[in-house]
């Protein structure tokens, strides 16, 4: 068994690889010493032809590799290597890829065209400003950003993914690595196609709104600012204190909903954009004259229900992404976690036991691939459940959420039995205005003994 720490795949950023046993690494891009990057097996198998004709060191761990070659693991790509597709010389002997045309395709072609093919091929394909059904705030602005200027440059070209940042590649091509009637045409497309990726932004934002406007207790969460932090805003008349954020619209009107980043509910929010079913007796509230945001008393942003800590509040997942993230931790390590079971209220777990009890389920178990493995009560058989499946079903779609939520890899009808038998908390009871009123009537009659008293003093005189 290994121990080592699994790191996200240098190509999609998403699904996380072993070090030295899984995925493959790739270097020397287009001939160049670059570092090496590790890609996970899926992107490899999506873009090997890609990988295969940019870089000049391929290194695979990938079980087609290992199927097709009867060796564990082994090269690809490398200068001494033997042609990865058996091109022969004249004399019938295979070539090295270090003379080969067909495995170093660049040694044949100037790279600046090479280059500039592959913008224009990246910035032409459908994939570049597409938009997901569930966006977030990163989706707003496509990739590439251009500068004009005789130094003029493009950034977040991720041609060379080992360049750049944590997350994502920033890999910036100057004016110089392109032809100049090529830079020109590259710098204007990307002006273009980020024009249109805002206003497709824009319109899956309107569609967002108009559904959060049809349901109240309905909320849409538009994932993180940064990724160690849970607060994605931080409210000023609070004292600059961070809130996490959810846009919420009642009777056309928007507004946000924020929770103080130290409230126990978060502790297990998966903090996955998409929509969420909020339930807070919070009312809304107008924030002081002084904060208003431009555009007048209307602007949403000029209207907030804030949750703070002790504020009872309910987190159900209604439809969010599913992507692998690394959940900011909350600032104070040492504070144990509330019960999972706080996402979710008393409905969703009667649903969920009602579906049980209607298909005969006994247990639902997860598996790694993201499938569902369910056994029913009559009988040992196990149906599994693919992820197309999961998609096209939204109870078994909340079973799933309810798993990955609570972190558990099964769910039982005991289990849900027990939860939906527990009795729900009373509610909390104001003793505010009893208080009050109490005191003042404690007021009064002390005031009339004194008097009384007074008086009859005076009388005996």
């Amino acid at each position: 068994m290994s121990f080592r720490k699994k790191e996200f795949c240098e190509s999609c950023w998403k699904e996380r690889i072993e070090p030295g046993i899984e995925g493959a690494y790739l270097g020397d891009y287009l001939g160049n010493k670059t570092d090496k990057i590790h890609v996970c097996e899926n992107c490899y198998n999506t873009k090997e032809q890609e990988f295969l004709a940019n870089y000049a060191y391929i290194y695979s761990y990938c079980s087609r590799r290992i199927e097709e070659s009867g060796n564990d693991t082994g090269y690809i790509k490398a200068d001494d290597a033997a042609c990865y597709a058996l091109k022969k010389d004249d004399v019938s002997k295979v070539l090295r890829q270090k003379n080969c045309s067909h495995c170093q395709p660049w040694k044949q072609k100037g790279s600046k065209k090479i280059l500039a093919e592959q913008l224009k091929a990246k910035l032409n394909s459908l994939e570049y400003v597409a938009m997901p059904d569930l966006i977030s705030n990163k989706d707003r602005f496509a990739d590439m950003l251009v500068w004009f200027g005789k130094k003029g440059w493009i950034s977040g070209t991720n041609i060379n993914p080992g360049k750049g940042n944590e997350y994502k590649s920033e890999h910036v091509v100057g004016n110089e690595e392109l032809e100049e009637d090529d830079f020109e045409e590259i710098a204007n497309l990307v002006v273009k196609r980020r024009k249109e990726k805002e206003q497709l932004f824009e319109q899956k934002r309107s569609q967002i709104l108009e559904k959060l406007n049809n349901q109240s207790n309905l909320y849409y969460f538009w994932g993180q600012t940064n990724r160690k932090e849970r607060a994605n805003s931080w409210v000023e008349w609070k004292g600059m204190r961070g809130y996490t954020t959810f846009s919420g619209k009642l009777n056309n009107g928007g507004y946000g909903l924020y929770i103080a980043e130290n409230h126990p509910i978060l502790d297990n929010f998966p903090f996955q954009t998409g929509f969420y079913l909020i339930d807070t007796d919070k009312p809304i509230e107008r924030v002081p004259y002084e904060y208003w945001s431009d555009g007048g008393e209307d602007n949403p942003n000029n209207f907030k229900r804030l949750i703070e800590v002790g504020d009872q509040i309910t987190i159900t997942p209604y439809e969010i992404v599913d992507e692998l993230i690394e959940k900011p931790q909350k600032n104070n390590p040492n504070v144990l976690l509330q019960s999972s079971s706080k996402l979710f209220n008393k409905k969703n777990t009667d649903n969920l036991l009602q579906y049980f009890k209607k298909n005969d389920i006994r247990e639902v178990n997860l598996k790694d691939d993201g499938s569902l493995v369910i056994t029913h009560n009559n009988n040992n058989n196990n149906e599994i459940v693919s992820l197309e499946q999961i998609e096209n079903n939204s109870e078994i779609e909340s079973i799933k959420n309810w798993l990955r939520i609570t972190n558990q890899k099964s769910l039982s009808l005991q289990q849900l039995r027990n939860s939906s038998n527990s009795p729900a908390s009373p509610p909390k009871i104001d003793y505010t205005p009893y208080l009050v009123g109490g005191g003042i009537l404690f007021g009064l009659g002390l005031v009339m003994t004194i008097n009384y008293l007074m008086g009859k003093k005076y009388r005996n005189k």
